[in-house]
């Protein structure tokens, strides 16, 4: 059973300034490019929506109440970069009213093992079994307390068996300085936690460069 990296991001909420937060402003306060530096800038149809500007395999955007940084390369180089672009943004608008602060590492698999979706099933399902029709669609979450915050995963198993494991590190704060400091933390902890749980498991995550 092999997983692959989907979706990984790091968000920060709060009443952002999209005034200041422009294109250009993101460019030269958050990335530190120079005028005139090459980035990719997709405008929404008729002004609805956020833009989105891509640059050294991030995607940022600006929606109502978040700065969302996505990454184009899943690995843990590329998220830690995105958090230091998001303390950057902190600290550049540090009196923005925050709320919360969080990055996800999301993986995927359309082969799982039967022992791991069978690990899935909850009692209810047996109590359940015979007396209906139970389909294979499946949701467990646990909270995990992380120093200051906490690890929220997910584990969602579809109808056809595919499965995705979300990690959700996250913490709820109003304060500048307490999200600089938990964005802060060495990249290598969040890797070691992550393959840590993975391992206990027995999820192997495939590079996602890999060629079949």
């Amino acid at each position: 059973m092999s997983f692959k990296p989907a979706e990984w991001t790091v968000v920060v909420i709060g009443l952002w300034n999209r005034g200041i937060l422009t294109p250009s402003g993101i460019v030269k306060h958050l990335l530190e490019l120079p005028d005139g530096a090459a980035v990719e800038l997709m405008l929404p149809a008729e002004g609805i929506g956020p833009f989105i500007l891509k640059r050294d395999d991030l995607i940022i955007s600006v929606p109502p109440n978040s700065l969302r940084i996505a990454l184009e390369n899943r690995s843990y180089e590329t998220l830690d970069f995105a958090r230091q672009i998001a303390i950057r943004a902190v600290q550049y608008l540090p009196a923005t009213p925050f709320s919360a602060v969080g990055f996800n590492v999301r993986f995927n698999s359309t082969d799982p093992e039967p022992e791991l979706l069978e690990q899935l099933s909850a009692p209810l399902d047996r109590v359940l079994t015979g007396a209906v029709e139970i389909t294979g669609k499946r949701k467990t979450n646990r909270s995990i307390l992380e120093l200051e915050g906490r690890l929220n995963l997910d584990i969602d198993s579809a109808e056809d068996d595919s499965l995705t494991v979300n990690f959700n590190f996250h913490l709820d704060s109003n304060k500048s300085t307490e999200i600089v400091e938990w964005l802060g933390r060495p990249i290598d902890e969040i890797k070691n936690r992550v393959e840590s749980i993975l391992s206990m498991l027995k999820m192997e995550v495939e590079d996602e460069n890999h060629d079949e």
